[in-house]
């Protein structure tokens, strides 16, 4: 398996489209939470991915991570419909190296890597690696990408809009329309939305897991907090340049907003955690919406049902998650093989006009 997907005849710089959010996975591939990645409540944290683990279980293949110490209960959690396997990583490092899954230009899965500081990671933490065995396709490409990022600092809604943190320009506004055009190329977009980056305090400045999520094509969900909170006015940001977004055909981009927990969680020094209802997981018409016990609750899960009347989706309890925001930075999903939109003769969706990639 090479290191990097080249499609034959393709230009120097490699794609890899980003699926619609609502096209169904060919497998999921899960974390467990350990005591050892600092979760205050372990069994809970457990008792919780092994529910979300179980649910797209009933879908499709589920695979699940966890220490040699975790294996038992791990396997006794998640049932037979979910496979266990042993590794050495831990919850940060999954988080960190999760790559950006999507297909080539012809249709075949593809996994965009993302350079961050291995040093700081164990040698058995290749997510994407671990990901691409377990399809057992040699077909799979990856890309590594030469962008100081992560995977949650982009979005996109498989139409040809990509949201896009700031943070990754680094405060750089001159480089902030060649980044745009890169990032285009790279995730087969022909719009870049840029918006300010994640939570306040999150550990992973600029990510927009929780943030912002993409439920359809054209469709896209946006965290909103009340008046006085730290993040109210970022946010706000987030909705208003969303909301001004036309897509190709002349239409609006149409926004929902979805509450952040009443009580946002804190972690011992005060610092305020990136819980949020939209750090989800989805499989086609299921979705998996993590529930913190809070007031907001049922109000985000009602948001989400008005926006997907025909979705199956359930909510799980994982306050104990809350430290990563809630399921999706412990999950990554392989997409099925499908045909894409077509192309140019150079296996890229022709380049959108600068003024579009804003």
């Amino acid at each position: 398996m090479s290191e990097m997907f080249m499609h034959p005849g393709a230009p120097p710089h490699p794609s890899c489209h980003l699926p619609a959010p609502d096209q169904p996975a060919r497998l999921w591939l899960a974390v467990w939470p350990s005591a050892a990645d600092g979760i205050s409540d372990p069994r809970d944290a457990g008792l919780a991915i092994a529910e979300a683990a179980r649910i797209l279980a009933r879908d499709t293949q589920v695979a699940m991570l966890a220490r040699a110490g975790d294996l038992a209960d791990a396997s006794m959690r998640c049932g037979a419909g979910v496979g266990v396997s042993s590794w050495e990583g831990s919850l940060a490092c999954f988080a960190d190296r999760r790559p950006s899954m999507g297909r080539t230009a012809d249709g075949a899965p593809c996994a965009v890597e993302w350079p961050v500081d291995r040093s700081h990671h164990h040698d058995d933490c290749d997510v994407a690696g671990r990901l691409l065995a377990l399809a057992g396709d040699e077909t799979v490409g990856r890309i590594l990408l030469d962008i100081d990022g992560r995977a949650g600092m982009v979005a996109a809604d498989g139409g040809g809009v990509l949201v896009a943190s700031e943070v990754l320009v680094g405060g750089r506004e001159a480089d902030r329309e060649a980044m745009a055009v890169h990032l285009a190329a790279t995730f087969g977009a022909t719009r870049v939305v840029w918006v300010p980056g994640g939570f306040s305090g999150d550990e992973r400045p600029g990510n927009l897991d929780g943030v912002v999520r993409f439920l359809a094509p054209g469709v896209v969900a946006v965290a909103v907090a009340p008046e006085g909170d730290p993040d109210h006015a970022a946010l706000a940001e987030i909705r208003r340049r969303l909301e001004v977004v036309t897509l190709a055909d002349g239409m609006p981009m149409s926004v929902v907003p979805v509450p952040l927990p009443k009580r946002r969680p804190r972690d011992d020094a005060g610092r305020l955690l990136p819980a949020s209802y939209l750090s989800l997981l989805r499989d086609g018409r299921r979705l998996v919406v993590p529930g913190f016990e809070d007031g907001n609750d049922a109000a985000a899960l009602k948001a989400l049902s008005r926006a997907l009347p025909t979705a199956a989706i359930e909510q799980v309890p994982c306050p104990a998650l809350a430290p990563f925001g809630g399921f999706a930075r412990l999950a990554v999903a392989l997409p099925q093989p499908a045909p894409m939109p077509e192309a140019d003769d150079a296996g890229l969706i022709e380049a959108a006009p600068a003024d579009d990639l804003r």
